[in-house]
């Protein structure tokens, strides 16, 4: 099981750190240092999630969910000044 941090709107991704050991059906805390970029402007942060099968979040809605469930990555924009 892995968790993977975009900070440049899914193009790359990187590995955070799980912060809790594994227990079954459990959630999990993780941490993911960010170091700022040099120069201003707005950034698109996400995080997928990947099961030990090797499943992994998608991108975009899955409509068969309809609003009740959020299965996908939400981008979190920021802004650096």
């Amino acid at each position: 099981m892995t968790v993977e941090v975009t900070t440049d709107g899914g193009k790359t991704w990187a590995k955070a750190k799980f912060l809790d050991p594994t227990q079954p059906h459990a959630w999990r805390r993780w941490s993911y240092d960010w170091k700022t970029p040099d120069h201003p402007g707005q950034r698109t942060l996400m995080s997928r999630a990947t099961d030990a099968a090797g499943a992994s979040q998608p991108v975009t809605f899955d409509e068969r969910y309809f609003s009740y469930a959020i299965h996908y990555t939400l981008p979190i924009e920021v802004v650096v000044r």
